[in-house]
């Protein structure tokens, strides 16, 4: 059989039509639907919440610079304010710095440097003393590493042969743009062996001298010697489910799911590097659908009936307020939205019967995989699982209002009725309580505020 043009689409919609059990819900449809019904309550709100950023003296700004010029940042400005890990627009994700203990209590300036929140813990824990000494001369930053067993992620492109299953390792070796934590720690062990082995240390060639030097060197840029401790330890290492890397254009969400013992890349943006290693799950997140089927089965993500009775409660809710706005019913009994909500409905129903996860897990990956989103939720409380979501919504508009730096970047650069249409969109598609992403808010709560309030798009500060 030869088919050609509407020919072939027609064939793939009858074949989709059959997979699903001849219900055929084009998401197409249900996002004009939405979009039309939110219309009819104009005046979105986007909730803002603050997140606690650590001041920077004037003195810690030139420290700063030195960071930046040390690790080639170009010309990247140096900011007022930094996060827990040192985080400012322009930062990459898998640096950080450190210049005061007091950064503790800040918060991450963008929910994408998440996935450093246990090797901080780290940080904080094993290496204040190291950070309270150091930072008084010198920022003490980090560039992060990610690993699996023995192989960077970065060199998995390269050789894919070596990767293995298991949890990541993401790491961090701290020192201060002249190094003085490496010389500093060399100098303490020089010096504790001319006190366990003076007669040899003696007799080598350039030792006592070589020690001075260091110790001068060090003494000129730290002051005083006796009061530091020396640092044993400054390369600091946490084992984790989830890590994430950003280059140029794409975006990579390495997951691990250790009950079924699978590593998976999740990646979005430019062709990531063939990966032939069946060890490791590659799926594209533009293929949303079948991404997120896959994280499901892999029980990356478990079927939520709390979700689900929340989604239809929102979902009706929406369509209540503008049907009676409207003064008549917006949708047919049989359109592809009030089925949409009664499929949702009836699995809602089957749900209270299915008594544990494994037969919900079964149950839901057997309905249309457009509906999947409104009725899971991450198995554990990774950060990075609930803003990995987002960007798995066949919502189009939803998954690039979540890409928050290219959210911003598109927005800069648009022209202002461009802009309001941006903001159209956006206040349409926020239906569903838990779909705001405080990174964008904040940037236009603080950028844009009154553009955005002449277009009926209000703030809610969040305490």
């Amino acid at each position: 059989m030869s088919l050609r043009g509407t020919d072939l689409l027609a064939y793939l919609t009858e074949l989709r039509k059959i997979k699903m059990g001849g219900e055929f819900i084009d998401t197409t449809v249900i996002e004009r639907n939405f979009m039309e019904y939110s219309s009819y309550n104009p005046g979105g709100q986007l909730t803002v919440r603050f997140p606690k950023m650590y001041t920077i003296s004037l003195e810690e700004k030139s420290r700063l610079k030195r960071v930046i010029e040390k690790a080639k940042l170009g010309n990247l400005e140096v900011p007022d304010k930094i996060d827990i890990s040192g985080g400012f627009s322009g930062l990459p994700l898998d640096m950080t710095i450190f210049l005061s203990l007091n950064q503790a209590d800040a918060d991450h300036n963008t929910h994408d440097r998440s996935y450093l929140n246990p090797l901080i813990e780290e940080i904080y824990g094993k290496g204040g003393r190291l950070i309270s000494d150091f930072s008084l001369h010198e920022p003490v930053y980090a560039w992060v590493n990610c690993k699996r067993g023995e192989l960077s992620l970065e060199e998995l492109g390269i050789l894919p042969e070596k990767f293995v299953p298991g949890p990541y390792e993401i790491s961090a070796r701290l020192d201060t743009p002249n190094e003085t934590i490496r010389e500093f720690s060399e100098l303490t062990d020089s010096l504790q062996e001319f006190r366990d082995k003076p007669k040899e240390s003696l007799l080598t060639t350039g030792k006592i001298s070589g020690t001075t030097e260091k110790a001068l060197r060090l003494r000129a840029l730290l002051g005083s010697l006796s009061r530091y401790e020396n640092p044993k330890k400054n390369n600091f290492s946490v084992s984790t489910e989830s890590c994430v890397i950003r280059r140029d254009e794409l975006l990579m969400f390495y997951l691990y799911s250790p009950e079924v013992n699978k590593n998976i890349l999740v990646y979005f943006g430019n062709a990531c590097p063939l990966v032939n290693n069946p060890q490791l799950v590659v799926l594209d997140g533009g293929e949303h659908q079948l991404t997120l089927s896959k994280l499901v089965e892999n029980r990356v993500y478990a079927p939520s009936q709390s979700v689900l009775v929340n989604r239809i409660k929102e979902i009706e809710s929406l369509y209540e307020n503008a049907s009676s706005k409207a003064r008549r019913r917006l949708a047919e009994p049989n359109s592809d939205f009030r089925n949409m909500l009664e499929r949702l409905k009836s699995i809602n129903s089957v749900m209270d019967s299915l008594g544990n996860e494994d037969a919900k897990r079964k149950f839901v990956l057997d309905q249309p995989s457009e509906l999947l989103e409104f009725m899971i939720c991450p198995r554990t409380g990774d950060p990075i699982l609930q803003d990995l979501l987002p960007h798995l919504s066949w919502n189009s508009r939803f998954g690039d209002y979540h890409d928050s730096s290219e959210f911003i970047k598109k927005f800069r650069v648009s022209s202002e009725e461009d802009r309001r249409i941006i903001l159209q969109e956006l206040s349409s598609t926020l239906n569903f309580s838990n779909q705001q992403n405080n990174d964008v808010n904040f940037w236009l709560y603080t950028n844009y505020r009154d553009f955005c309030l002449k277009n009926d798009l209000s703030f809610k500060v969040l305490d």
